[in-house]
């Protein structure tokens, strides 16, 4: 175990005790999931529990209409969200999100879906062991989304963005690259699904991944809001810039204490210590 491993370990260990016995909800926030296994149905069934009898549960389109409306503090929200679009999360936590009535925003990562869809095992794997390898190694099924279950997401008002097409670092893509990643998945949607995409998920989300030039190109594409992976309190007197909005990323192996110490600013802290904003 590495001394970073270590000490982040820690520090969760720290907060799940201080925040958890004498935080509260410090705002309304956006949550990200990556994958829900079979295995961790019962943890995500817990914390959705919890989200739904505490929050107002939205998209991540409707949060920020709410933010830029001013109403976003009348009342907590929170918007769930999935990266990369995995076929274990419609099975596994579809379901879930369907019993408390919750919809939710689903980043669709293009080329694990068509690689997924036209059935190219030898591709998805050497994709997925070169993007995913933490969660390759966590066992898994590495499958994205059927044409059938995003239609079904779609039918039943899910919020369909994009989380590029090849899940590259985009402060490190060229010009050309940019606009392949960005433009793509616009127009993909647009022609198979006949649905328009307004928004990303920035692949990774982290301080280094995002610059100037990004966010630029991301207007200019047209999207209208775009996500990161940095956690960060959102209230009245601070303006966020809706082109690099922070979202919480969350974990199914974390303890209850700790997730629900995440509601009282314990990811915030974390990602302000390492310099991510």
């Amino acid at each position: 175990m590495s001394i970073k491993h270590k000490v982040v370990l820690y520090y969760r260990k720290i907060f799940e005790t201080l925040i958890y016995q004498k935080g509260k909800i410090n705002s309304s926030r956006i949550i990200s999931y990556h994958n829900v296994s079979k295995e961790d149905k019962y943890k995500f069934q817990e914390q959705i529990k919890y989200v739904s009898d505490h929050f107002n549960c939205i998209t991540a389109e409707e949060f920020i209409i709410l933010y830029e409306s001013g109403k976003l503090f009348d009342e907590k929200y929170c918007a769930i969200t999935f990266d990369d679009g995995f076929k274990e999360t419609f099975e596994n936590g579809i379901a879930v999100l369907e019993k408390h009535n919750i919809s939710a925003s689903v980043f669709v990562n293009l080329s694990l879906f068509l690689f997924s869809e036209n059935n190219d095992k030898r591709l998805l794997k050497t994709y997925c062991e070169k993007v995913f390898p933490r969660l390759m190694k966590s066992n898994l099924i590495c499958k994205g989304l059927s044409s059938d279950q995003i239609f079904s997401l779609i039918n039943r008002d899910y919020e369909i963005g994009t989380h590029t097409v090849t899940h590259p670092h985009l402060s490190q893509c060229s010009d050309k690259e940019l606009h392949y990643e960005l433009h793509e998945p616009l127009s993909f949607f647009k022609k198979k699904f006949n649905y328009q995409v307004k928004s990303i998920a920035y692949p990774y989300g982290r301080k280094r991944d995002i610059n100037t030039l990004v966010t630029k190109l991301v207007q200019k594409a047209g999207y209208t809001a775009a996500f990161t992976g940095i956690s960060r309190r959102i209230s009245r007197d601070k303006n966020i810039n809706k082109f690099e909005f922070p979202r919480t990323n969350i974990s199914l192996d974390w303890s209850f204490k700790y997730f629900k110490a995440c509601f009282s600013g314990a990811e915030d802290l974390k990602d302000f210590l390492c310099r991510q904003y």
